[in-house]
């Protein structure tokens, strides 16, 4: 993603990092807007699919599509549509002992041991079912209480 250039030295926004054991907040919000800067295609995750499949139902809903899709025959009705636009609502990612980060649009990085509580309300809140948030919020329960081993048990 990121080049070498002919010194030897990187170029990777990641390099401004190199030889120090702590990263303050602003060294953190720095380098995430380095990389932010850097992208030039949309990121790879469910976040980015979920929106490109409602923008893609809601297009072909206002769409009369006709014709042989398997002599590839199709006419289509068009109308004026706003092109695809990503809209970033953050990302989140479990680093484990009860600590998360959180990138948040506006409101910057988040993290430690209150983001690890967030995010894993959030993954019980995602679930389908109650019965499926029961049993996730049990999971996180146990494993606090008993460890990960619980052939002990």
């Amino acid at each position: 993603m990121f080049q070498r250039v002919a010194e030897g030295k990187s170029t990777s926004p990641l390099a401004r990092l190199e030889g120090s054991s702590k990263v303050s907040r602003e060294q953190f919000v720095e380098v995430l807007k380095a990389i932010d800067s850097g992208l030039r295609a949309l990121p790879a995750t469910a976040q980015v699919a979920r929106q490109e499949g409602l923008y893609l139902a809601k297009t072909l809903s206002r769409h009369r599509i006709s014709g042989d899709a398997r002599t590839g025959d199709v006419e289509a009705m068009k109308s004026a549509e706003e092109p695809f636009k990503y809209s970033h609502k953050g990302s989140a990612a479990y680093v484990g002992q009860d600590n998360a980060v959180f990138d948040v649009p506006k409101l910057g990085p988040f993290y430690g041991t209150s983001a690890g509580v967030v995010w894993k309300s959030f993954e019980a809140y995602s679930q389908f079912s109650l019965r499926n948030q029961l049993l996730v919020v049990t999971d996180f329960l146990r494993t606090k209480i008993f460890g990960r081993d619980i052939s002990r048990v």
